[in-house]
C-alpha cells in the first residue's frame, strides 16, 4: 500500500494549487494520503532563515528571503495549531484551515474510499479487506487529520474508545478474511538438492 503526502501552505502555494492537489489525489490511484501543513520545523533551513527574517524585519536595505513570516518565538513551547505559526504570503489561516479540512474530508469520505476498492490491486481484494480498508480509512482520518504522521501530535491526541474499537475490528477482519489467504497464496517450495536449491541453466542443443 502507497502513503502519499501531499504539503499545503507552501511559500508558492494558492487555494487554487490547494484544490488542484485534492483532486489529483483523489484520482492518482494512492490507497492512503496525508495533507499536512508546511512548518518551519526547528533545526531546518527554513527555519533558521524566517528567524533571521523575523529578527531583522524592518531594518534599512534588509531584504527577507522568505516571503512567509513565523509569528511567534519559540513556538513550538505553545499550543498554536500548523496554521497559526506562521503568516503564509497568499492565504489566510483560517482559509489554510478551511482547504486542508477539506483535503482530508474529500479524500477519506465513503464516496472516495469505496471508488479506490474498486481501482487497481484493491479491486482484486476479497470483501473482507475491503471492509478493512474502509474502516481503517476512518481510522487513520480520525488519528492523523490536519496534522499528518508526525511524532509529536501522535504524542498528544489520545485515542478514544472509538478509534480503539475500530483498530481491533479493523485488525481482527484483516488477520480473518484476508491476512492467512494472502499468505497461503505467496507461499512458494524451491526444491532442493543436497548442495543447496536447484538452479536453472541454459538449453544446450543436441
Amino acid at each position: 500500500m502507497v502513503l502519499s503526502s501531499i504539503i499545503c501552505g507552501l511559500e508558492s502555494d494558492t487555494l487554487e494549487t490547494i484544490r488542484t492537489m485534492r483532486k489529483f489525489a483523489n484520482e492518482s490511484g494512492t490507497l492512503f494520503a496525508q495533507f499536512t501543513v508546511y512548518n518551519p520545523y526547528p533545526g531546518t533551513k527554513d527555519f533558521y532563515e524566517m528567524m533571521d527574517d523575523r529578527r531583522n524585519f524592518g531594518k534599512l536595505d534588509f531584504i527577507p528571503k522568505h516571503k512567509t513570516q513565523i509569528l511567534a518565538d519559540e513556538y513550538w513551547l505553545q499550543p498554536l495549531r500548523p496554521v497559526d505559526i506562521a503568516k503564509h504570503p497568499n492565504i489566510s489561516g483560517s482559509d489554510l484551515h478551511r482547504e486542508n479540512s477539506k483535503c482530508w474530508n474529500s479524500f477519506y469520505s465513503l464516496r472516495q474510499s469505496l471508488k479506490r476498492t474498486g481501482r487497481g490491486r484493491a479491486r482484486r481484494w476479497p470483501w473482507g479487506a475491503k471492509i478493512v480498508y474502509l474502516l481503517i480509512c476512518v481510522l487513520f482520518k480520525r488519528a492523523y487529520a490536519g496534522y499528518g504522521m508526525a511524532a509529536d501530535s501522535v504524542r498528544r491526541k489520545e485515542s478514544g474508545t472509538v478509534t480503539k474499537m475500530l483498530l481491533r475490528t479493523a485488525v481482527t477482519v484483516f488477520n480473518r478474511c484476508y491476512r492467512e489467504k494472502k499468505m497461503r497464496l505467496h507461499t512458494t517450495v524451491i526444491p532442493q538438492t543436497s548442495s543447496g536449491p536447484l538452479k536453472k541453466g541454459p538449453m544446450q542443443g543436441h
